[in-house]
């Protein structure tokens, strides 16, 4: 078995842009619309990794 790190806690915005497929554009029109909450920490912006999984299971559900 190989060591893996442990996968992030939470995602930059790029990185969510990168993990979901979407440009900044559409990713903040999900966030503008409800559908993905960002936390901040400072003046920076994140995604938590249970957010965008909620998120991605709300979207097979529609």
């Amino acid at each position: 078995m190989k060591d893996r790190l442990p996968e992030p806690a939470r995602y930059s915005i790029s990185a969510a842009c990168n993990t979901l497929g979407y440009s900044r554009s559409t990713f903040y029109d999900r966030v503008q619309k409800k559908l993905i909450k960002l936390t901040k920490d400072g003046r920076r912006s994140f995604v938590s990794r249970e957010e965008l999984e909620r998120y991605l299971k709300s979207c097979e559900q529609a």
